[in-house]
């Protein structure tokens, strides 16, 4: 600021104040001040040129002219000096106001402009299904960072009058359900896992996420750490996992659930041979159609079952009209229903006294063992050849020599392999033969064309039964009344 040139060009923005000496004196001081009165210059001006202006004449003229505040002493020498003859020179800077910063809240929680927008794959396709529009928290989580306001720092003209800054404004967060305050009040934690609620300036975690009408394109799939309540259906294509539980109050259309606690479908599943549902806990509905539900405790239906493959822990149970026809229903314990099948003859299969997590694996493991048994045979079948081609000539190439080891050895590791699934096929069979409690009890009628299943036993249907139960005894499947 100090460059005369520059000074030079600002002139015509300063305000002429004061002229010292008189007109007639042989050399005057002229005071110029910024219109911020930031800033004061002194041109000297001498009539003749050789005319003697001191350094004291210009304090002088500064205290006159009350110029107090932000004096440079090396310029009010510089301005004395003949080659500055003439030209402004500043002698004196003010301090410019700074305005305080205000507080400013950084949210950590929100999942961004992103958030409800299809994204491009990497295949180019556009994905409409995972919208990103749920920010589940756990415990711990920081939800958002404060940032304190500053004040303000005045400012002092030349004149030595204050200048007054604005202090910066305070932010305002308040911490609502399953939220606090850190200790030092700059950041904002979850204290429970859920689902992140900013109205305002009041941010809460929910553990129950609620959707407002369907779960299709414009929600997406639901994947949240909690509960899920949905008001309308979930639309074929999308998916609702849950941690919690999972309350629908009209259908699964073609959709998919899983969910570790219960799920409550209150008008019905229909699957279109696509869904597939899965809870930890019971799953209770109006019906199933066409769809595979596997659920950990117990699946009641208030109308029936149809054409679907349903496991349950523990029981199945179809009140209402009650009707089980087409597909296959297991459950560990028991399984009623008033109507088995139907006069058509409809292929039905009902398996009980099993638990069906244990049935699924026996069947995974036969499929394997078979599949290791052919590998097995194969590489058996090499090694015979590659052994009897040495036997003739006397000798192996090395390429064969090499085949040789790789297909020993994988024999026998599938041998070690077949091993270890046979023991476990053995144990599985003794629970299943041990299994004595399962039961099946038909309050109407079970039609021809009905497979029941005991543990180990096997009965087929090949005539109508009413009002029947069907128990494992001694000698195989007992029916009897029913009590």
């Amino acid at each position: 600021m100090t460059d005369n040139s520059v000074c030079q060009e600002q002139k015509n923005s300063f305000t002429h104040l004061k002229r010292e000496p008189g007109e007639k004196s042989e050399s005057k001081i002229i005071l110029e001040l910024s219109e911020d009165r930031l800033a004061a210059y002194i041109t000297v001006k001498t009539f003749p040129t050789e005319a003697v202006v001191t350094k004291e004449d210009i304090v002088r003229t500064l205290k006159k002219e009350k110029i107090i505040y932000g004096i440079v002493e090396e310029a009010v020498q510089s301005a004395v000096n003949p080659e500055n003859r003439g030209s402004p020179v500043l002698v004196a800077i003010g301090t410019p106001p700074v305005n305080g910063k205000d507080g400013v809240i950084h949210y950590k929680c929100q999942s961004g402009d992103l958030a409800g927008v299809p994204q491009q794959l990497s295949n180019g396709r556009i994905d409409y299904y995972n919208l990103n529009q749920i920010h589940c928290v756990g415990p711990g989580d920081v939800l958002a960072v404060i940032e304190d306001a500053f004040p303000g720092q005045q400012g002092c003209t030349v004149t030595g009058e204050v200048i007054p800054a604005r202090d910066g404004k305070p932010v305002h967060i308040q911490p609502g359900k399953n939220v606090h305050l850190s200790k030092d009040n700059h950041e904002l934690l979850a204290t429970a896992a859920g689902h992140v609620i900013i109205r305002g300036d009041t941010v809460s975690v929910s553990p129950v996420y609620r959707v407002e009408g369907d779960v299709d394109f414009n929600t997406g799939n639901i994947l949240f750490k909690g509960s899920v309540v949905i008001t309308g259906n979930v639309s074929e294509g999308f998916r609702v996992i849950a941690d919690g539980n999972v309350e629908i109050m009209n259908t699964i259309s073609g959709g998919q659930v899983e969910c570790s606690g219960e799920l409550l479908v209150k008008n019905g599943i229909v699957g279109k041979n696509k869904s597939l549902i899965k809870a930890g806990g019971s799953i209770i509905t109006r019906f199933i159609e066409n769809a595979q539900v596997e659920s950990g405790i117990d699946v009641i239906a208030s109308e029936g079952i149809m054409h679907s493959k349903v496991n349950a822990v523990s029981c199945v149970r179809v009140t209402g009209k009650g009707v089980i026809v087409g597909g296959v229903v297991r459950a560990g314990e028991e399984i009623s229903c008033r109507i088995a099948g139907s006069h058509l003859a409809t292929a039905t299969e009902l398996e009980a006294g099993t638990n069906p997590g244990l049935r699924k694996e026996y069947s995974r493991l036969l499929k394997e063992k078979q599949s290791k048994e052919a590998h097995c045979l194969k590489s058996r079948q090499i090694f015979n050849y590659l052994k009897n081609i040495r036997l003739e000539k006397g000798k192996l190439s090395r390429e064969q020599i090499d085949i040789l080891v790789k297909v020993n050895k994988s024999h026998v590791g599938l041998t070690r392999e077949l091993e270890k699934i046979n023991d476990i096929l053995h144990r599985i069979e003794a629970l299943i033969l041990r299994s004595e409690h399962g039961k099946i009890n038909i309050e109407d009628i079970v039609h021809p064309g009905v497979k029941i299943t005991l543990g180990s036993e096997v009965f087929f249907v090949r005539d109508d039964y009413r009002f029947v139960s069907f128990a494992r005894g001694e000698n195989g499947i007992n029916i009897s009344p029913l009590k």
